[in-house]
């Protein structure tokens, strides 16, 4: 058996230099590294948060646009340093120098990155669908945006064949989103960046034919929408809020709701939270949306919420009502306008050239999310850092706390309202 010597490197590679995030690649060499075979693995990893003695992710840090966890992009790598071992040992065995495209080929299909049988974009689709919701262990709401995409791209002549995957196409399936299904600006940015996803998975089978899916970067207009958050004495009315006879499932919502509004919990996480979680002065659970392990101490709003509970049954040992999200966002909307919330408020959209503005009363904007982002307002409003407010809600970096920085206007111009206490005789 010859000994057939061979190095693997993993490594993030940018292909633009004010790119935020690199793409992953996999190199295997031998041969006296004459050989050489590149592997993109399909992640967008954050070079930072890359650990060039390991050749893996960080610990407990998370990548790209759609915060991949370490977890999942260092189990890829070693299924591909698991592969790689067994390819080239197979070779040793039978006493053969392989070339780099058999390799390749070897490498391609112990992988299961070569698709064969896949002859339209809805079959590559449902096939992608099946291997990225396992490997990336998609929520449900997830699965539910990907089948929209797919019916979108069903709907688009065009991208029936992968040959249809080109820049012009690509510009036309803007304006089929625009005009046919009235999508603005930002949710067409959004689903340009799924497809690109599906487009990336399908390059990788060797279906793609051009790459023009990932140069295609039409300049669309996404304005901040407004951060919607309850301030304090709105979340005290919210807090008081009882329901009128004959439909106390409001309360059931109410809860739910504070309870986020006083943990900074998702609402996925509060569904999912049992009482073998609580302790006596706080909680812990890994999340669903980053899986990733928090410990969140309680304080005398959120263990009320949890001692209304504490004798009801909400099944499998919940400690809350599980309420679907649609019906819950729904409900919050009815509380809110029970509540009074009525400040306008105004969003503004594109469509294409066109701006438009929408202005509505707050209670129209509530859903559950604005619980995590009335507790991280209000905290930070209180003067608590950023960083400890981080060790709660599980933000792994200060930009991701920016947009809830921005909405505190309280804050800044008490803290501007310093220099009016400073006159020209004021010295060092």
């Amino acid at each position: 058996m010859i000994q057939l010597k061979y190095t693997l490197f993993f490594f993030p590679h940018k292909r633009k230099e004010d790119d935020l995030h690199a793409h992953l690649v996999c190199r295997a060499k031998w041969n006296g590294s004459r050989s050489i075979v590149s592997i993109n693995l399909g992640f967008l990893v954050d070079p930072e948060k890359w650990d060039t003695s390991t050749q893996m992710c960080k610990l407990r840090s998370t990548h790209g646009p759609m915060k991949i966890p370490a977890q999942v992009i260092n189990n890829e790598i070693n299924r591909y340093r698991d592969t790689a071992a067994a390819v080239f040992s197979d070779f040793a065995v039978i006493d053969k120098w392989p070339s780099v495209s058999e390799v390749r080929s070897e490498l391609r299909v112990r992988l299961g990155l070569d698709a064969p049988g896949i002859h339209t974009t809805g079959e590559a689709f449902r096939q992608f669908m099946t291997e990225e919701s396992v490997r990336r262990a998609w929520s449900e709401a997830t699965i539910r945006k990907m089948k929209t995409v797919k019916r979108h791209m069903g709907d688009f002549a065009p991208f029936q064949t992968f040959d249809g995957f080109t820049s012009y196409n690509f510009a036309k399936y803007v304006e089929f989103l625009r005009t046919s299904e009235g999508h603005n600006d930002t949710t067409i940015q959004r689903q340009l960046g799924y497809v690109r996803w599906f487009c990336a998975w399908a390059d990788r089978k060797g279906l793609m034919p051009t790459n023009d899916y990932d140069a295609f970067r039409p300049k669309l207009k996404s304005p901040a929408k407004p951060v919607i958050f309850l301030d304090w004495d709105e979340l005290m009315k919210f807090w008081s809020y009882e329901a009128p006879e004959g439909h106390t499932y409001l309360n059931d919502v109410r809860d739910v709701f504070l309870f986020c509004c006083f943990t900074s919990l998702r609402y996925s996480d509060a569904q999912n939270l049992r009482w073998t979680d609580v302790g006596e002065d706080s909680f812990r659970l890994v999340t669903q949306k980053t899986a990733r392990a928090l410990t969140i101490d309680l304080n005398k709003w959120s263990r009320e919420i949890l001692e209304r509970h504490i004798d009801r049954d909400h099944g499998d040992g919940h400690c809350l009502p599980q309420i679907p999200n649609q019906v819950m966002n729904r409900y919050l909307k009815r509380i809110s306008k029970d509540c009074g919330l009525n400040t306008k408020m105004t969003v503004v959209e594109y469509h294409g050239s066109e701006r438009s503005e929408v202005t509505c009363e707050k209670w129209g904007l509530m859903g559950t999310h604005a619980g995590r982002r009335t507790f991280v307002c209000n905290a930070l409003k209180m003067g608590i850092p950023p960083t400890v407010v981080m060790q709660w809600t599980g933000h792994n970096d200060y930009r991701a706390m920016r947009p809830y920085i921005d909405v505190t206007d309280s804050q800044r111009k008490k803290a501007m309202a310093g220099f009016d206490a400073l006159n020209r005789d004021t010295k060092d």
